[in-house]
C-alpha cells in the first residue's frame, strides 16, 4: 500500500480519467482495442490500471524524469480511486528487448546492453536517504509480482540483505552443490557486487529500445 499524494488529480482530470476507463472497458470497444491488460493507449495517451492502491510507480518515473536523461513516459496524471490506481502518461513507442533477440547481430545485442548499462548506471547516481539500501522512492517497502514469497518487501538497510531475502538464504557464502550450480553462480555474482545503496524505483522492470534494428 501507498501513502504517497496524487498527482495533479483535480476532480476534472480524475472524471475524465474514470470515464475514460469506464467506456474503454465495455465490451463492444475491448474487442477492437489492442491495448495491453490493464494498460488502456488511445491518442498518444497510456492509461495504466492496477487493482491496488500505489503510486509508488508514478513518483518514481517523475524522479527518474527530474534527475536522469532516462526516456521515459510523462506523467500527467496519477490516482487511487475505490482501491485501483489510475496512471495518465504519454506514450513511448519502441520494442521489447527480447523481441527477435537470437535474430540481432552481435554489434546490436551490444549497443542495447551499453543502452540497458547506461540507464542502470544514471539510476544509481540519483542520491538516496541515509540509511536506506534497497526500497521504494519513499523509502517503504518494495513491490513485485514475481517475488517467491510475497509481494512487498523490505524496506532493507543493505543490498547484501536484500539478497538475501530475494534467495531466502541467511548468508550469501553458502554452497549447495550439484544439481544446483547455477544457485551457486548467483550466489558468487551477488557476493562480489559493492553494497552501494539502490532504490527501487517500481515493480516489473521491462526495458525498450527505439533504435533501428540491425
Amino acid at each position: 500500500m501507498s501513502d504517497m499524494e496524487p498527482l495533479n488529480a483535480g476532480r476534472l482530470p480524475r472524471a475524465l480519467t474514470l470515464l475514460v476507463v469506464w467506456i474503454k472497458t465495455k465490451q463492444p470497444f475491448r474487442l477492437r482495442s489492442t491495448s495491453c491488460v490493464g494498460l488502456l493507449s488511445m491518442l498518444g495517451f497510456c492509461i495504466k490500471v492496477k487493482p491496488y492502491a500505489d503510486l509508488t510507480e508514478a513518483h518514481a518515473m517523475q524522479l527518474v524524469a527530474q534527475r536522469t536523461s532516462i526516456p521515459v513516459p510523462r506523467v500527467y496524471y496519477a490516482l487511487v480511486h475505490r482501491g485501483a490506481t489510475y496512471i495518465v502518461m504519454s506514450r513511448i513507442c519502441g520494442q521489447m528487448a527480447w523481441l527477435r533477440w537470437k535474430e540481432r547481430s552481435e554489434a546490436s545485442r551490444r549497443q542495447i546492453l551499453d543502452q540497458l548499462s547506461a540507464v542502470i548506471s544514471q539510476l544509481r547516481s540519483i542520491p538516496r536517504p541515509e540509511g536506506i539500501g534497497v526500497a521504494k522512492v519513499d523509502g517503504g517497502p518494495i513491490y513485485d509480482c514475481r517475488f517467491p514469497t510475497e509481494s512487498f518487501l523490505g524496506p532493507f538497510a543493505t543490498v547484501q540483505d536484500f539478497h538475501r531475502k530475494l534467495i531466502n538464504c541467511t548468508t550469501l557464502d553458502a554452497h549447495f552443490g550439484s544439481p544446483y550450480e547455477d544457485l551457486d553462480e548467483l550466489l558468487g555474482f551477488y557476493r562480489n557486487l559493492d553494497d552501494n545503496p539502490v532504490s527501487h524505483p517500481r515493480g516489473p522492470r521491462q526495458f525498450k529500445y527505439s533504435s533501428t534494428r540491425r
